[in-house]
């Protein structure tokens, strides 16, 4: 009796387990009336280009959030329905600022008919005067400058407002270019030529630690007679005070 009993209850908790996202499902088809935020005249281009952006972006975030489970889906069509309706009437303020610049560009061409109209009022309803003027005792007739003159340049001041005033732009100076600096060579100094010893008497190459020749066997060391000081094998006078070495 009591195993029936569970048995009924549990059932029972099933069924409502699964009939309840049914019927709140139908709950949630409700037809949702988004809030849009009015959106006042006069305002910048760049404030609407980044209401639109963070409208866009918004869309995308609440996209992420629902696929995540963070929202429910209630709230997911609410919000999501609110911010595209706003970016609804942030595209049009877009299309109405665009409107109004093709206007503007069709009130500079009236300025500039008008300016036309103008300057084509200034010519003097009259005939060319003739006017005579003494020059050295002669009467010359010269007329005034005629209305051809002045539609000519009534014609170049339109051509003038017609095209874009740009800047002329001047070609800055190409930087003068310095010469490479001259390389010089300095001097090698000369190397000194090493005197290799010789035997005063055979003229045969000796060592300077060499006491005797190798091949005569002369004495090679030899003394400063004046001042005692040792000689190379070559030399004939004393390098110090200028003595002959005897024997040499």
């Amino acid at each position: 009796m009591l195993t029936a009993l569970a048995a009924l209850i549990l059932a029972g908790l099933v069924v409502a387990f699964i009939a309840y996202p049914l019927a709140r499902g139908t709950e949630t088809e409700e037809v949702f009336a988004p809030q849009v935020d009015v959106l006042t005249a006069n305002i910048p281009v760049e404030d609407l280009l980044f209401e639109h952006e963070a409208n866009l972006k918004t869309l995308r975030d609440l996209d992420f959030d629902f696929q995540m489970g963070k929202l429910s889906e209630t709230d997911y069509r609410e919000l999501r329905a609110r911010y595209a309706a706003q970016g609804v009437a942030v595209l049009q303020q877009l299309d109405e600022v665009a409107v109004d610049g093709v206007q503007t560009e069709a009130e500079i061409e009236d300025e500039i008919e008008q300016e036309i109209s103008r300057l084509r009022s200034v010519q003097p309803a009259v005939q060319p005067v003739q006017a005579a003027l003494v020059s050295n005792g002669h009467v010359t007739e010269t007329t005034s400058p005629s209305l051809d003159g002045l539609d000519e340049e009534i014609e170049r001041e339109v051509q003038r407002l017609r095209q874009p005033q740009t800047d002329p732009v001047v070609a800055a100076p190409a930087p003068a270019r310095m010469a490479p600096p001259v390389k010089t060579r300095e001097p090698v100094p000369a190397r000194p030529v090493s005197r290799a010893p010789k035997c005063p008497e055979c003229g045969r190459g000796v060592q300077m630690a060499d006491k005797f020749c190798s091949n005569c066997g002369t004495v090679l060391t030899a003394q400063c007679p004046s001042c005692g000081v040792v000689a190379s094998p070559e030399d004939r006078f004393c390098a110090r005070c200028g003595t002959a070495i005897p024997g040499r």
